[in-house]
């Protein structure tokens, strides 16, 4: 969540993407009045351009892919030893190979 008196807020964002899209502001003078680095205000105008209105809200920093992750197996094995046995992560970590 972006704070209240952020200059990007999803409101701020919008103000800037439209200057530079729809005013045909200059990104380096729309970024330098909203006190933005420049890439900021192509990012925002950008997806302006290509979602409208709804690419100015906020996005999950979430990565959409992990692949390292932690397989189901080793999870529950994990969980059932720390649960069922009261196990520390360093007794755990000392167990038999979990693949």
């Amino acid at each position: 969540m972006v704070h209240a008196n952020a200059v990007l807020t999803p409101r701020g964002r919008l103000l800037l993407a439209r200057r530079i899209v729809e005013e045909g502001w200059p990104i380096a003078r729309a970024a330098e009045h909203f006190h933005v680095a420049w890439p900021t205000a192509k990012r925002w105008a950008s997806r302006y351009v290509a979602m409208g209105m709804a690419g100015m809200d906020d996005r999950s920093s979430r990565p959409h892919y992990s692949p390292s992750r932690t397989s189901e197996v080793v999870v529950r094995r994990i969980v059932a030893l720390r649960w069922r046995h009261r196990l520390s992560p360093l007794a755990i970590a000392s167990q038999p190979p979990w693949r």
